[in-house]
């Protein structure tokens, strides 16, 4: 299994969802849940406001869109500013090798892509749920058969800064059973 970067990880996610996703922190989680199901994705994650956060990713789409393989469109609504990322021909080229160099590692990508956008529709409060959830499960090496409850990890989420309902970490635990990565009573 040869080691993705950043470029391959983003051009293979964004390509898995027709060549275009919106949102930074949808892009970010996606590639967050990516990572946890593929070791050899070579990318770093650490808490942040929205969740596990990857600087590696957040350049990665800054110089792919300098280069001109990704076009940025600012997709504002009047509450928050929200950016549309979608592959330029150059960059479909680039993500057509990327794809055939890792044909199993895209096939994974393309399922997380395919059950996010069927159960959230990509949504960044719903993933932001789900991949806080999951760096707590991993981060705080919290055994989910031992009686982990939901209270738990809402608790636990403090610790890093993180306010999140019951019904958000439900929400959060719902996606990450769709995505395979919990199995949780």
């Amino acid at each position: 299994m040869n080691t993705m970067d950043e470029y391959d990880v983003i051009g293979l996610t964004i390509g898995a969802h027709g060549g275009s996703i919106t949102g930074r922190t949808a892009i970010q989680k996606l590639i967050y849940f990516a990572k946890v199901k593929i070791p050899s994705i070579d990318v770093t994650y650490t808490h942040h406001y929205y969740g596990p956060f990857s600087r590696n990713i957040a350049i990665g789409l800054e110089n792919l869109t300098a280069f001109s393989y990704l076009e940025e469109k600012n997709t504002s609504g009047t509450s928050f500013e929200s950016y549309q990322y979608g592959l330029t021909t150059s960059g479909i080229e680039i993500f057509e090798k990327t794809k055939n160099n890792h044909e199993m590692e895209y096939k994974v990508i393309s399922d997380i892509v395919d059950t996010c956008e069927k159960n959230c529709h990509l949504k960044a409060n719903p993933l932001s749920y789900a991949a806080k959830a999951d760096y707590i499960l991993r981060e705080k090496e919290v055994n989910q058969k031992e009686g982990t409850t939901i209270s738990d990890i809402k608790k636990l989420a403090e610790e890093f800064g993180w306010k999140i309902s019951e019904d958000e970490v439900v929400e959060g635990i719902n996606l990450l059973k769709e995505l395979e990565l919990v199995k949780f009573d």
